[in-house]
């Protein structure tokens, strides 16, 4: 019993969530891949700021969700990443 709920939880939960859509819109959707970003940063100067491109590589499962952001002159390994649903329009977010 143990080696089937283990093996739904890391495999078989995306089949569930792909034939019920709905529970995307209702838990949190499935994220996982690439995805383009910009990365908006200041300096601690004045007038220091730019915008980075960058892609973004989500690795998500039923119970944990990792991101890694690649950029031109920067690499990043993320320390946490929280998905929450916004409290008031209950669209999905992602914490990092």
């Amino acid at each position: 019993m143990h080696l089937l709920l283990s093996a739904w939880i890391y495999f078989g939960w995306r089949k569930v969530w792909a034939r019920f859509y709905i529970l995307g819109r209702i838990v949190y959707p499935d994220i996982s891949g690439k995805w383009d970003m910009e990365i908006n940063w200041t300096g601690p100067k004045k007038n220091q700021s730019g915008i980075a491109k960058a892609q973004a590589i989500i690795k998500q499962d039923f119970l944990r969700l990792s991101m890694d952001v690649n950029a031109d002159n920067s690499e990043s390994c993320t320390l946490m990443a929280a998905p929450r649903k916004h409290p008031e329009s209950g669209e999905p977010q992602l914490y990092y």
